[in-house]
């Protein structure tokens, strides 16, 4: 076997190009809605998680995943 968790987890994007403040606008509004009262009643009834993370914390975040899974991918494809 190989040493991972398993998550459901949902990323947003925007396109390359997007203007930053765009990008911020629609960060500090994530992050606001992750912190709501109703989020967290979601989150509590289906026993998950929010967590909000932006910025460099979610680039490093990818990169941390890719450089988990790369390895793994690689021995797939090999099969």
């Amino acid at each position: 076997g190989f040493p991972a968790e398993f998550c459901v987890n949902s990323y947003w994007f925007a396109p390359k190009g997007t203007p930053k403040e765009a990008v911020v606008g629609m960060a500090a509004v994530l992050e606001t809605a992750m912190k709501s009262p109703e989020v967290k009643e979601v989150q509590d009834r289906q026993a998950s998680t929010v967590e909000y993370v932006g910025g460099d914390a979610f680039r490093k975040h990818l990169d941390d995943m890719f450089a988990r899974i790369e390895p793994v991918a690689k021995q797939l494809v090999k099969k």
